[in-house]
């Protein structure tokens, strides 16, 4: 197997064994070139309003202006309205307080964008909920209204999966509580109502799209990969710790849980009987002796967050396009070590190494791993390759040896890491 230490990698290497870096890139411009190289709104063009691309010429004011109001018509929310029209929201208010005409076209513009919020929301009444699709391949059914029964002993249990003879003590109906906004596709934000089980457990508020019928028919990664990405590269994976900044903030308790706990935890976490439960846990625990209950948690519930829906879209993407997938194992000093490869750890990482001491520390153990990382991303943004002088080898992922790059202090390449919490993680129900 083979590893690269990064200590010595500088940022952006553009040595001659680096075959698509570009000499010109700095640190600091990075974030700017990923999103430009990817298509995103710059001042030189990017995507336009119906996911089209634009001319690559400098966007003028007046242009600006047009697709805001053209977005604002169709989702009728200003800050997703800005975001397509490549501003900030204060660009919005400036233009409104200095030119008349364009405040007279913003409100012959709001009766229609009420209207579009209307829509909306009787949409969101009628079709089913999904959290975030994004990098981490999560597209999976949000909440759905079920009954939480309280049993004698203290445990809870979902009332279509109530044990033969139980003890209940009381029952709490869980709906899901949404906002709505709509951008390029349906977004809901909605209340999960796993966390209900054990409080504190859950995130308050998730966002994705929504399968309408309209605007998403269906979710395109269920059966296979969609016709539509046949061809386009895919940059996909997550971190090992994900949940940790994602619930510990709210619960601390995560951090605690012993063997004791563990299973009732996860149970309660992953929608699943304490049966399912132990054996996963089981499995993870053979393969991974040594680790605490805490972080056994937080891996399980992670890997069924976001890692194992990555696994699948990268291996049913991989039958029609390159795919590349990563794992993002690098252990953060924030909080003592407690938090590990959380959420979100990826992002200072690509675009700016220390834009987040609060992620990565203020130390600088993370920099060299930033530079390898930079640099892949924007390799791959430009040439749908992220392969480059300071990693090993990088080869497409398949569904046979699916080879993936460990991210890490040294750096490598495994053929089917985790193979068997990956087959344990099928156990567990998909995310309802």
């Amino acid at each position: 197997m083979k590893t690269k230490r990064l200590s010595n990698i500088t940022p952006l290497d553009a040595g001659p064994a680096n075959r698509n870096a570009d000499p010109g890139l700095r640190p600091e411009t990075i974030g700017k070139e990923i999103l430009e190289s990817a298509g995103y709104p710059s001042e030189e063009g990017g995507i336009g309003i119906a996911g089209e691309r634009t001319p690559r010429q400098r966007r003028t004011p007046a242009s600006r202006k047009k697709a805001f109001l053209r977005a604002y018509e169709d989702s009728g929310s200003e800050t997703e309205s800005a975001r397509l029209a490549g501003i900030e929201r204060a660009t919005h208010y400036k233009w409104l307080a200095a030119d008349k005409k364009y405040n007279a076209a913003f409100e012959a513009a709001k009766p229609i964008a009420a209207g579009a919020l209307q829509d909306n929301a009787i949409r969101l009444a009628t079709v089913g909920f999904f959290e975030p699709v994004i990098y981490k391949g999560q597209f999976q059914y949000a909440p759905r209204k079920r009954t939480l029964c309280l049993l004698v002993d203290g445990t809870s249990v979902f009332e279509d999966e109530l044990p033969k003879g139980a003890s209940v003590s009381g029952r709490r109906s869980l709906a899901p509580q949404t906002a709505f906004e709509r951008g390029t596709g349906w977004l809901t934000a909605s209340i999960d109502w796993r966390g209900v089980q054990n409080p504190g457990i859950g995130v308050p508020r998730q966002f994705g799209p929504v399968v309408d019928g309209d605007s998403l028919p269906a979710d395109p990664f269920d059966p296979i990969a969609p016709a539509q990405s046949a061809g386009v590269p895919l940059l996909i994976g997550a971190t090992t710790e994900e949940v940790t900044s994602m619930l510990g903030f709210a619960d601390p308790t995560i951090y605690t849980i012993g063997d004791d706990d563990l299973i009732v935890r996860l149970s309660g976490y992953c929608g699943c009987s304490t049966a399912v439960a132990e054996q996963v846990a089981a499995t993870y625990r053979a393969a991974r002796q040594g680790e605490t209950a805490a972080r056994l948690f937080a891996q399980i519930a992670s890997d069924w967050r976001f890692g194992y829906a990555s696994t699948v879209q990268a291996e049913r993407q991989s039958a029609q396009a390159p795919v590349y997938v990563y794992r993002l194992a690098w252990q953060s000093p924030v909080q003592g070590g407690r938090m590990g490869a959380a959420h979100n750890l990826c992002m200072p990482l690509v675009f700016g190494r220390d834009k987040a001491p609060g992620v990565t520390g203020d130390g600088t153990a993370h920099h060299a791993l930033a530079a390898a990382v930079q640099t892949a991303w924007a390799t791959f943004a430009r040439s749908g390759d992220p392969n480059h002088a300071g990693l090993p080898d990088w080869p497409r992922y398949d569904a046979s040896d699916r080879r993936t790059m460990r991210l890490d202090t040294e750096c490598r390449v495994e053929r089917d890491p985790g193979a068997a919490e990956r087959i344990a993680q099928a156990t567990l129900p998909p995310r309802a």
